[in-house]
């Protein structure tokens, strides 16, 4: 018997540690968060998609039902999609999300303690997750995640979603 092991990496910063499009694209996520429908899990979430010099923007819509429920990842990705085409190159996702009655702005620093357990962060579900692998099919493809204390988290697809499942896996050409 053998185990095989992976270990992520999850780099926490601060807004003033990126470049120009980072805030941009987190200022987008949490515009599209304030249009969320989550009237039962109360949980809203934005995110912004990068494609080429193009931001797309999504938001969570949920269902009684809650298995109708959209996905802001996939919201975003989907307008992508109905803007430039299937072929879209994707470069970052940003997710913005958490407790309907928290408020998740861009700060220009920290506010309370800093985060220390990556429990605290609030990354993709695995659906989405799926969903971003499907469309960037790269594990190198960055995704964030701006939490209400001002600190963003940001791994790779890769280490958020280490064992992808893919057309390759369906041994369907692409």
């Amino acid at each position: 018997m053998k185990t095989l092991r992976k270990e992520i990496q999850v780099t926490i910063a601060n807004v003033d540690e990126f470049g120009d499009h980072i805030p941009g694209l987190l200022a987008a996520a949490v515009e599209a968060r304030a249009n969320a429908y989550a009237p039962y899990s109360r949980h809203t979430v934005g995110a912004a998609v990068l494609s080429d010099d193009a931001v797309f923007t999504g938001c969570n819509i949920e269902k009684c039902t809650l298995s109708e429920t959209t996905h802001a990842e996939e919201n975003a990705i989907n307008a992508m999609i109905c803007s430039k085409g299937p072929d879209s190159t994707i470069s970052c996702v940003v997710v913005a999300g958490g407790p309907d009655d928290v408020e998740i702005t861009i700060l220009p620093q920290l506010v309370g303690p800093p985060i220390t357990d990556l429990n605290d962060l609030v990354f993709s579900c695995g659906r989405c997750r799926q969903i971003i692998w499907e469309h960037v099919m790269n594990e190198n493809v960055q995704v964030f995640c701006l939490m209400s204390n001002g600190q963003i988290g940001f791994t790779t697809i890769g280490d958020l979603f280490p064992m992808p499942f893919g057309p390759k896996e369906l041994t369907c050409p692409l």
